[in-house]
């Protein structure tokens, strides 16, 4: 998917307010959806979860209404993508069951710079 394109599906969020079609245009988002968290810190759920609950919260601040297109573009998938590492940095310790995602963002730093 190309600069135009992605630009035409975050519109297309913020009028709607529906993240599913994020599933199809970046397929990588799907394993965020059986991806645990640890509920101490995580009490929402799933990545997938969090990942959309992060990006309504970025939504509803002003520097984002504010902000160019450009830089509103650069804010979405930053925020959209901040956890795409967590599937495959995934621990659950046998012993406790504490979820932990070690070098989470590092990872995901890379990735995302690759799937963009």
């Amino acid at each position: 998917m190309n600069y135009q394109s992605l630009k035409k599906q975050i519109a297309s969020t913020l009028a709607t307010d529906d993240f599913s079609p994020w599933l199809t245009c970046i397929p990588e988002l799907n394993d965020l959806i059986i991806t645990p968290q640890d509920p101490s810190h995580h009490g929402e759920g799933n990545v997938w979860v969090h990942t959309q609950m992060v990006v309504r919260a970025l939504l509803a601040e002003e520097e984002f209404t504010n902000a160019t297109q450009d830089e509103q573009f650069v804010l979405f998938m930053t925020a959209l993508l901040h956890d795409i590492a967590k599937p495959e940095t995934t621990v659950i310790d046998e012993n406790t069951d504490k979820i932990t995602q070690p070098r989470h963002s590092k990872k995901g730093e890379i990735r995302s710079r690759i799937l963009l």
